[in-house]
């Protein structure tokens, strides 16, 4: 699914409308486990041209699904999320981490959290390297907004 139909489905799920609401979600649950949608979403939260309401929406929707779908719960349980948009995930979201709105780093912090807590440091040996280049190149927000989560696992 492309970005601006993503956008739309998101905006319908706001709608005060049942039906066109549950028509939203219901397309939001049938795309979940489709390559990039995780990406995707990320994309629409950082996008400043997109509606806030909208990319809270996505941010809510991201938030919830890594929640639960990130780390298997069971040990024989397949995994949900492929292993590509988990990197890109990663990669990523501590860029974002600092520069979108108050409103919508609190739902990527309890992504981070998640994502830390199932990952670091085996899957993601160089979180602290970025932590530290980033403490020293001065994007102190964004480094200590993940040091605090970092130091909550331990």
């Amino acid at each position: 699914m492309d970005l601006p139909s993503l956008a739309l489905i998101l905006q319908g799920a706001l709608s005060p409308n049942p039906e066109e609401r549950k028509a939203a979600e219901h397309s939001l649950n049938q795309f979940q486990y489709t390559p990039q949608h995780l990406v995707r979403l990320l994309q629409i939260i950082v996008d400043n041209n997109c509606d806030l309401s909208v990319r809270q929406v996505a941010s809510i929707h991201f938030k919830n699904f890594i929640a639960k779908n990130w780390a298997p719960h069971e040990p024989n349980e397949q995994q949900k999320i492929s292993q590509v948009d988990k990197d890109m995930v990663r990669d990523h979201i501590l860029v974002f981490v600092a520069q979108v709105p108050p409103l919508l780093r609190v739902q990527l912090g309890e992504c981070l959290k998640t994502i830390i807590h199932a990952d670091y440091p085996e899957q993601w040996p160089h979180l602290l390297d970025w932590v530290k280049h980033n403490l020293q190149d001065q994007q102190v927000y964004g480094a200590l907004f993940v040091l605090r989560i970092l130091s909550r696992k331990y």
